[in-house]
């Protein structure tokens, strides 16, 4: 019984994914339309930001970490001695109130020095870090689906988070939220191209798929 059920799993997916590469060919130019670049976005500390500042600040890369200065006319420092990676920093106590770290593998997040120790936190000023901020705004009520999408489809391909990015357009929002796995299907599948071997890009690829054909994959696997 588990062997048949698995070969028709199987078939399923195999025809969602034949049914998928047609809509995709078919969706593919209108799904990567240009942004509009004027859009603006309430930030965390209650200003604003048009997208091309916030797309502008992803680019500048960011410095492995910075100093916040108790005057803010203060120039920023760096301390090139902490690790590339954010996996490997330590969280050294010394460090002055007001420290954070950005890890270049992972510009998306901070780790702020504060009075009540360390805070892990999504970073404003990164494209995918205010999508995902968005994001949890959205399921609150006080951000918008157009947002969170203008955002996530504004991360570059250099960004790490870029399959995570796309994977959440394909799964998240256009499947799962509005119902359109048509449109999704482009997403995933250049979250599978940036991430071959993440699990999720599959499963998220896979449920799309499925949907294309009219199969709820909505479930853990």
């Amino acid at each position: 019984m588990k062997k048949r059920l698995a070969v028709l799993f199987g078939l399923v997916l195999i025809l969602a994914g034949f049914a998928a590469t047609s809509i995709y060919m078919a969706s593919e130019d209108a799904a990567f339309e240009p942004v509009d670049l004027t859009m603006t976005f309430a930030m965390p500390d209650g200003s604003t930001r048009s997208l091309d500042e916030i797309i502008a600040l992803t680019a500048e890369r960011f410095p492995t970490e910075t100093v916040t200065p108790a005057d803010p006319t203060a120039e920023t420092t760096t301390d090139a001695a902490q690790p590339q990676n954010a996996d490997d920093f330590v969280l050294d106590e010394s460090l002055p109130l007001g420290y954070v770290h950005i890890a270049p593998d992972l510009p998306s997040k901070r780790i702020i020095r504060t009075e009540n120790g360390w805070r892990f936190e999504s970073n404003p000023d990164d494209v995918y870090g205010l999508a995902s901020i968005k994001m949890d705004e959205m399921r609150a009520g006080t951000a918008t689906t157009e947002e969170v999408l203008t955002l996530l489809r504004s991360v570059p391909e250099s960004h790490p988070m870029f399959g995570h990015a796309q994977r959440h357009i394909g799964w998240s929002i256009l499947t799962k939220q509005q119902k359109e796995p048509g449109k999704a299907v482009p997403f995933v599948t250049r979250a599978l191209a940036a991430d071959p071997l993440d699990n999720n890009a599959w499963e998220d690829a896979a449920r799309v798929y499925a949907s294309t054909l009219g199969f709820n994959l909505d479930f853990e696997f």
